[in-house]
């Protein structure tokens, strides 16, 4: 079916503002129409077209507008060649259907919660010119594993990454300087987090208020915001108890001392994340020790840390040899996955 568009003008051309007949398949913007260039892509045109599967657009395109492709459930591709620079706010959320977003290198923003709810999308690189990363871009793109974010990025707002359960590693350049809260909430797959030295101004709450993830690998520096130095000091024990045989024996050195230091936090932390492979580090270092192995086994059968119980009754058995009455709780709140 040939659409036809209403359309107002704008300071390079005009936007296109309504859209006559349902979009349906493969649509190709124009790049003219009325005899004037089509720069713009106005708020809500394809919003909600069930059909819509791909939409190419002209090389005179510059803007998309505010919820321009919203809930377009069906869309899988969009193709950019430029001079685009703009993307609205919420331009492609809801799009279930989009796995991956190749933008061109012109684009220099990218609007609050542009992709919120894309749940496929899989893979994105974004355009070096942009600066700032805006508030929950990607909140609940479930799937989202590859992200390549730009070398001169300055800022993630925000909720940027929020509810992105699949995102297994992250990479911040060093032109960061500042981090928003919730940026990293709920991405309990993330394993591995690298961020540099210049990154100055990183919320506190930069998993939320949830426990942190169960990271394995990455770079974290000492960035004294609030409580930030020692969650971070904490979170690279962590990382080191999962990968101790890596270290050489200067590094062992100085993350064991840090460990020995603050051990209830450390501790704190591997069992309230059930962190398995941290507590098995930790076991190594004989912690926690016999005075205090049973307090810890309570505070996991508080948490109904099931996982966490079996590993802690087995490492007392093995190391202490000793039964009580609370193991013979705490084994059967684990379901009979250890015997005594």
């Amino acid at each position: 079916m040939t659409l036809s568009y209403g359309y107002e003008k704008n300071d390079t051309g005009v936007t296109l503002t309504d859209r006559y007949g349902e979009a349906e398949g493969v649509v190709e913007v124009p790049g003219e129409w009325k005899g004037k260039t089509v720069t713009a892509i106005g708020e809500e045109l394809f919003r909600g077209e069930k059909k819509l599967t791909a939409v190419i657009l002209p090389p005179t395109v510059v803007s998309i507008g505010w919820w321009a492709l919203r809930d377009c459930v069906s869309l899988k591709e969009i193709r950019a060649e430029g001079p685009l620079k703009e993307i609205g706010y919420r331009a492609f959320s809801g799009c279930t259907s989009l796995t991956s977003v190749d933008l061109p290198e012109t684009v220099e923003h990218i609007g609050e919660a542009a992709f919120w709810g894309c749940s496929a999308l899989k893979r994105i690189r974004l355009p070096e010119k942009i600066r700032v990363l805006r508030n929950r871009t990607f909140y609940g793109c479930r799937h989202l594993t590859d992200v390549e974010l730009p070398p001169n990025l300055r800022a993630i707002e925000w909720g940027a990454f929020e509810h992105c359960a699949g995102l297994r590693s992250l990479t911040v350049p060093e032109s960061v300087t500042k981090i928003g809260s919730n940026a990293l909430r709920e991405c309990g797959g993330l394993k591995e987090l690298n961020l540099a030295d210049g990154t100055e101004a990183i919320s506190e709450h930069l998993f939320g208020h949830r426990k942190l993830p169960p990271l394995e690998r990455g770079y974290i520096p000492n960035a004294v915001i609030d409580r930030w130095e020692e969650d971070a000091a904490v979170i690279l024990s962590l990382c080191y108890l999962t990968t101790m045989e890596r270290h050489s024996e200067d590094e062992r050195a100085m993350y064991e001392d840090y460990i020995f230091s603050r051990a209830d936090s450390i501790l704190t932390a591997a069992v309230e994340t059930a962190n398995l492979p941290a507590l098995e580090g930790l076991y190594h270092l004989g912690l926690p020790g016999e005075s205090d192995i049973d307090g810890w086994i309570d505070r996991a059968n508080d948490l109904r840390c099931r996982d966490v119980v079996v590993s802690l009754l087995a490492y007392k058995h093995r190391r202490f040899g000793r039964r009580s009455a609370a193991d013979s709780v705490a084994a059967v709140f684990a379901l009979g996955d250890f015997e005594l």
